[in-house]
């Protein structure tokens, strides 16, 4: 603050308008960085789940078509087309009665001749589309096909056809059997799945022929079923040869937007499963988690405004003052020969009175150092002082506000430390590291009755005491956390291969994001499930390389982490 006071920087219009144009500036600056980063962030955890959500969803129908054919299989054990109809009718029917899903079980020869089904007689299926389809695929080498869906002539409602092809001991075609199912009873498969509102899922044959979908689109009418899916799906898998997994985006003619698709091949069936989410579902998303932030910048910008003007009312008064002084200064000196002892007590006054108002300035500099515990502090007597009702919107959004800023500084804290351990100088010395991590587990808390702990023998290391202190810390810490729901945590420390480790059985992770573990502020987990700020690993690996180590991650979901380091002689 003496600074800004001593140079009138805000005195002027012109010099507050600067500064005004800097602060916007650098507002914009920062905007645009935290857009740029929150929706990349918010891209990839959309990009994820729908990954995720595929992957379930086709092994899910993939385990159900895989029992229907074994099934089948053992269905046509029991059949011979040779067999009495009334006796083949009651295999058929004792099949449906074990399996409510199927409206009909049919026994059907290889020209479409009918032998048995569990309601009675059946007509010729040789011109059916269902079975025309099935037929070709089934002489192809398909065990079991699932048909295109047809309108039923006799049951007036969207029906999906399973047909299993039986087979001679030389592998040649003897008869068929299957069954129909009704359309929304696929779609009961993952409809109570929970969907975003205007998101989709289904079954897309690989000739581009739906099976599914639910919710149907009701802008595609009969197209649904009747044609092959027309849009940004269909081009895709034509224009990449048709591969087994992966998301699109464009404009989908189904949903009439624009959307995210993924779709993940069946493991043993020629059949996609399929969501898609419209682009206004992932911007709802976005913004529900960035509007807080952006909140808070406007905090902090008009903050910044009103005290470029309060700096600019007191560098006014003081300019004020030191020109009054001036002027009294001046006169005094002209008075100097008339009086020199009263112009030096003049001079002495006005010496004492600049160190007062130095040291005023100084206070004033030291009481406006912390603007962002002062929005915590008026936050808080806000909430007090309103009395809100906890679980109120009002409450939610100040309570938003205070973690904002407790999240801030946290990660203002981090920031240094990851600063201070890159520049801070090394002070190697030989170290026996046991003594180091038990240090920690007591300083952690780790109890012996909650958590299992295996140390196994270390040897010494050269390295700096107090940044190898913090490695053990952070890796031990991390492996009780991850590891505190498992039925019993264990929590390994050791040396192997040349590699110092801490291994857990907690929670784990997917290999496929290990390259991001020691990135700066990027996480595998939600706050609401583990806290941290995605800085703690990143301090690790950079003490380890200022030792001109290595370390790496080891891991699968559900079966805990390795984290393994090395510490060159």
């Amino acid at each position: 603050m003496p600074i800004f006071e001593s140079s009138a920087l805000f005195v002027r219009r012109r010099g507050r308008l600067v500064a005004y144009a800097l602060a916007l500036a650098m507002l914009a600056v920062v905007s645009a960085l935290f857009t740029l980063s929150s929706w990349n962030s918010a891209v990839e955890r959309h990009e994820r789940t729908l990954e995720t959500r595929v992957v379930m969803g086709a092994a899910a129908v993939n385990a159900y078509l895989v029992s229907v054919e074994q099934s089948f299989a053992d269905l046509s054990d029991r059949l011979s087309e040779n067999a009495p109809e009334t006796e083949l009718q009651a295999v058929l029917r004792r099949y449906r009665q074990n399996h409510r899903e199927f409206e009909l079980v049919s026994m059907i020869g290889i020209n479409g001749e009918p032998i048995a089904a569990d309601t009675g007689r059946i007509a010729n299926a040789a011109q059916a589309p269902f079975f025309i389809d099935a037929r070709a695929r089934l002489l192809k080498g398909e065990r079991m096909v699932v048909s295109r869906p047809f309108y039923g002539r006799t049951m007036p409602q969207w029906l999906i056809h399973v047909r299993y092809g039986v087979r001679d001991a030389g592998g040649r075609l003897r008869f068929t059997v299957g069954a129909s199912m009704l359309v929304d009873q696929a779609q009961s498969f993952w409809k109570d799945v929970p969907l975003p509102k205007g998101a989709d899922m289904g079954l897309l044959r690989d000739d581009l022929y739906a099976v599914a979908r639910y919710p149907a689109p009701k802008n595609l009418g009969t197209r649904v079923y009747d044609n092959p899916q027309p849009g940004l799906l269909s081009d895709y898998l034509r224009q990449h040869a048709f591969p087994s997994s992966g998301i699109t985006r464009g404009y989908s003619v189904a949903l009439g937007a624009n959307t995210t698709v993924a779709f993940q091949h069946l493991k043993d069936y020629p059949i996609y499963f399929v969501t898609a989410n419209p682009r206004d579902i992932l911007l709802r998303e976005w913004w529900t988690s960035a509007w807080p932030t952006y909140a808070l910048l406007l905090l902090l910008f008009a903050s910044g405004m009103v005290l470029v003007q309060w700096i600019g009312r007191r560098q006014g008064e003081v300019q004020r003052e030191r020109e009054a002084r001036l002027i009294e200064l001046e006169s005094l000196t002209r008075e100097l020969s008339r009086n020199q002892q009263e112009l030096q007590h003049t001079m002495a006054r006005l010496e004492s009175a600049n160190a007062e108002l130095e040291a005023y300035m100084y206070s004033v500099s030291h009481d406006l150092r912390a603007p962002i515990r002062a929005i915590d502090g008026y936050s808080a007597l806000l909430a007090d002082e309103l009395a809100l009702p906890e679980g109120g919107e009002a409450a939610r959004l100040l309570a938003r506000v205070r973690a904002s800023t407790t999240r801030m500084t946290t990660l203002l804290g981090d920031l240094l430390n990851l600063s201070r351990y890159s520049t801070q100088e090394l002070r190697k010395e030989s170290i026996d590291p046991r003594p180091e991590i038990d240090a920690i587990l007591a300083e952690l808390g780790a109890d012996p009755a909650k958590v299992r702990i295996d140390i196994g023998p270390l040897p010494d290391y050269q390295g700096d005491r107090v940044l190898l202190r913090q490695v053990w810390s952070n890796l031990i810490g991390n492996a009780l956390k991850y590891s505190a729901r498992a039925a019993r945590p264990t929590v390994t420390i050791g040396f192997d291969a040349g590699e110092y480790f801490v291994a857990d059985n907690g929670i784990g992770f997917d290999m496929a994001y290990a390259d991001k573990l020691f990135k700066l502020f990027s996480r595998l987990h939600a706050d609401a499930d583990f806290s941290g700020t995605g800085v703690g690993l990143a301090i690790v690996k950079r003490i380890v390389e200022r030792h001109r180590g290595s370390i790496r991650a080891e891991g699968r979901p559900g079966e805990g982490a390795r984290f393994s380091f090395s510490i060159p002689a």
